[in-house]
């Protein structure tokens, strides 16, 4: 059976993957995800990066797509959705 893999001169598909939760928090779905990626990054053409850090959702300038891992979808209790004002516009889709 021949491996995945994707050519070195493809550029990557830069992930950022959010687990930060607030209230209820599925250790056991986000562990799970935690040692997944570095096995998805092996067979595919995606380069993840994996944070706790709210702060990284001010500049996802160096980001393709924005995931967030968390069962909640809540990453604080300031606003029914859990995202506060600053953290919502970043999250918003732009334009191209």
């Amino acid at each position: 059976m021949a491996s995945l893999s994707v050519p070195a001169d493809r550029s990557p598909i830069r992930v950022l993957i959010v687990t930060t939760t607030h209230g209820y928090r599925h250790r056991a779905a986000i562990n799970t995800a935690r040692a997944l990626i570095p096995q998805l990054e092996k067979a595919s053409e995606f380069d993840f990066t994996v944070t706790e850090a709210l702060e990284d959702l001010e500049d996802l300038d160096g980001y393709d797509v924005l995931f967030f891992a968390n069962s909640t979808l809540r990453l604080a209790p300031e606003t029914e959705d859990g995202l506060n004002t600053s953290y919502r516009a970043c999250a918003s889709p732009r334009a191209a």
